[in-house]
Order: structure tokens, then sequence, then C-alpha cells
């Protein structure tokens, strides 16, 4: 959680870029005992969490400090097949959810890439309208098991390219 004690954060968080995920991870419990409203992030001791490899993956390039949301909001399951067997059922989530991210990135302003983390995230986006105003990637999601963080990282940057 050091990454808010740099006094020059404000030079490096941008929204050039929005790194897009499926939904909300749950907040789990941290071996250094963080319990803020961000616990979720940045807990390179918890198995469970993979965001250090994002995080390792951006950092030191232009798409550090990017903005990170994600496509469904307020949505009480936390697993994302679930979210996914949810949306499938529930097809106008996707389209209520679509309108809210437009709302978010017009907030944010500009024209930023989108970057959907994830398989079920890019088709969401690219099935939208969203795809007439925004230009859209995808990457593999850092939680994928089959990535070590040096190969999501050359993947990742490969891809953005």
């Amino acid at each position: 959680m050091t990454v808010f004690d740099n006094p020059n954060l404000l030079n490096i968080i941008h929204s050039n870029f929005v790194f897009i995920g499926l939904n909300a991870s749950e907040h789990a419990e941290r071996k250094d005992g963080y319990t803020g409203s961000w616990r979720m992030f940045h807990s390179d001791d918890n198995e469970r969490q993979r965001d250090y490899k994002l995080r390792y993956a951006l950092v030191g390039t232009q798409y550090e400090g990017s903005y990170m949301t994600d496509i469904i909001k307020n949505h009480p399951d936390k697993n994302s097949r679930e979210v996914e067997k949810f949306c499938k059922a529930n097809p106008e989530v996707i389209t209520e959810n679509i309108e809210i991210l437009k709302e978010e990135l017009k907030i944010l302003g500009g024209k930023p890439v989108l970057i959907a983390m994830g398989d079920t995230v890019y088709n969401y986006l690219t099935s939208s309208d969203i795809k007439e105003d925004y230009q859209i990637i995808k990457i593999t999601h850092y939680s994928y098991r089959a990535k070590n963080k040096e190969s999501l990282r050359e993947e990742v940057l490969r891809t953005l390219r």
C-alpha cells in the first residue's frame, strides 16, 4: 500500500488507458494486517489474489498509473464464474452495466484505450455500442494461473504495443 505514500503519485496516475476486469474481488485477509478499503489489491502474500502480476507487468511503462475498474458493478457474488452465469441468464445486466461504465468514462474524460482483461470482458465490450467510441484491446487476465508474472508482463506488453 506504499504506492499511496509516493509524493509524485499525481504525476503517475492518468486515464489514458482503462483496465477493465469483470467484477470486484473479495476482500481477503492479508498477512500484512492492512484492513483498509483497498485491501483486495497488492497483496503478494495471498495465493488467491494475483493482481501483483498486473502491477509487475505495468511498472515502468506508459500503462503504470492507469485507471482500473470492473464492468459488472455492485454484484454480490465475487466468483467470476457465477457472475458470468448470472449475466448469461440476465443479459440486461450487461447492458445496464455498460451504461454505467460509459458514465464512468465520461467522468474520467478524454478517449482512453479500453483494455479488457480476459475474454468475457472483451466479448461484453465488443458486443456493445461502446466499441463505436473507444478502442478496445484484450489482454490475458492477471489471475490466469498458467502465467507467472514475468511471462504475463512479456505477453501484456507485446499485446499492448
